[in-house]
């Protein structure tokens, strides 16, 4: 379970490298790594999510955002499904969290959490990566100013109702995955 996770979030935070696992002969995940992020949510999460996905895209100068946030139809039991990377390493904020979470207001019922994918780009030097051995918790030299940028744009992209388009398929009733042989196992048996 936990390869599994780590190689779901190496997926989206390197969605140009291709990975391929495999499980007692079955295949886990299998990415394009054609550098689409939408693909590697794909990927991970399958099409039940796409329809829900709203993108987000925001830089101030100082922080850039990318990536995608769920709406409140695939809000979450618990925060597994909130991936946030910073120059494309994986982390754990609860102050990212909780941006998130405010920016939802009431949309979510109470126990349930925003899915989310969110590439941030900051200066290395404006981050303290040493906070922790494993290094997934890091310390922001202006942390206000990080928090508000996911806030503001969590806040944009909820409002903002862009339809993002679904993978490319030539035949509708068959699925992204199906056509190019990648993705989830469950999505190549549809």
């Amino acid at each position: 379970a936990y390869i599994s996770d780590y190689v779901s979030r190496m997926i989206l935070a390197r969605p140009d490298v291709a990975f391929h696992l495999m499980q007692s002969g079955r295949t886990v995940f299998r990415s394009a790594g054609d550098g689409s992020l939408v693909n590697a949510v794909f990927c991970i999460y399958g099409a039940e999510v796409m329809p829900h996905l709203r993108e987000v895209s925001y830089d101030d100068g100082y922080v850039s955002l990318l990536g995608f946030i769920g709406t409140e139809q695939i809000g979450r039991a618990n925060r597994t499904a909130q991936s946030f990377f910073i120059n494309a390493r994986y982390i754990k904020s609860q102050k990212l969290s909780f941006a998130l979470q405010r920016a939802y207001d009431a949309r979510l019922m109470t126990g349930k959490f925003p899915f989310c994918v969110l590439a941030i780009s900051l200066a290395s030097e404006e981050i303290d990566v040493n906070v922790h051995p494993n290094k997934l918790d890091v310390r922001f030299r202006a942390e206000e100013r990080v928090v508000r940028a996911v806030l503001t744009a969590a806040k944009n992209a909820l409002v903002e109702r862009v339809e993002l388009p679904f993978p490319p398929s030539a035949d509708p009733d068959k699925s992204f995955a199906q056509e190019i042989n990648f993705g989830r196992p469950d999505e190549l048996s549809r």
